[in-house]
């Protein structure tokens, strides 16, 4: 498996590209280096782009996904690999919102139209984008030891982000922010026109991305014809399925890539 990681120097990026076989291209998108879990597809030799978006784009930044992600599907370009099938693996909210926009580019923008997405895998997410949610993702994978420092986090980030989200609903009322107008994430996702299968992979016991978020997002796209698979299990934490149920979270991705692959050829 050849793992490429997006970084703000491309010329060194594109420099290190050297794909060795002619499978799928896979792309793991995350917003922590923790999240990626790109080796259990080592089995099929899948090229590998790990993506790992910058938690102040993701939280903070927004007006810069669109354009990190047209970067990302530029490499498919730039190194003439868009012969190749694409899946897409993301984990939690931060990587389903970049998720979004490249099924929207794929589907929307001429220079993209020639990428053939075979399937996609969402590891906990999607769900409703809150302030509650993104403290809940931010806490789940940062844990200081001192409770102190804890809560002073705790209690900056609650207070940047509301008044990050107030900065927004003014330039909203203003019409200075252009994306008011569009759909927000998580009817996004559900309304999204493409139709390439996709499987969710989450628990009950998920502490930031409620089972309740998700279930109704396989229903919403089971009901516009997606071919949907579903992995629920009783316990296992955000982003963590792959470490509590490791045999049977590999076997469901090798499965599904493999019936991705078998209707794409």
């Amino acid at each position: 498996m050849t793992t490429w990681h997006v970084e703000s120097d491309r010329e060194t990026l594109l420099g290190r590209l050297t794909p060795t076989s002619y499978f799928t291209m896979l792309f793991c998108i995350t917003w922590l280096p923790g999240q990626s879990r790109c080796c259990i597809y080592c089995h099929f030799r899948c090229p590998t782009i790990q993506f790992i978006a910058p938690s102040e784009v993701v939280f903070r930044k927004t007006f810069l996904l669109r354009p990190l992600t047209k970067k990302l599907l530029d490499i498919l370009l730039e190194r003439d690999l868009t012969n190749r099938p694409v899946m897409f693996h993301v984990f939690s909210n931060g990587g389903g919102v970049l998720y979004r926009y490249a099924s929207e580019l794929v589907r929307t923008n001429e220079t993209f139209r020639c990428i053939s997405v075979i399937g996609a895998i969402f590891d906990s997410c999607p769900a409703p984008r809150s302030i509650v949610t993104g403290l809940k993702g931010i806490f789940a994978n940062f844990h200081p030891k001192n409770k102190c420092l804890k809560f002073l986090m705790m209690w900056l980030c609650v207070t940047f982000m509301i008044a990050s989200r107030q900065w927004r609903d003014i330039t909203r009322l203003l019409g200075i922010d252009t994306e008011a107008a569009k759909q927000r994430y998580w009817e996004a996702m559900r309304d999204d026109p493409n139709h390439w299968p996709q499987m969710y992979l989450y628990s009950f016991t998920d502490r930031v991305v409620h089972y309740t978020d998700i279930a109704p997002m396989i229903n919403a796209r089971r009901a516009r014809g997606v071919r949907v698979h579903a992995r629920l299990w009783e316990r296992s934490p955000h982003v963590a399925h792959l470490r509590f149920h490791p045999e049977e979270y590999t076997d469901a991705c090798h499965k599904f890539l493999q019936a991705c692959y078998r209707k794409y050829s």
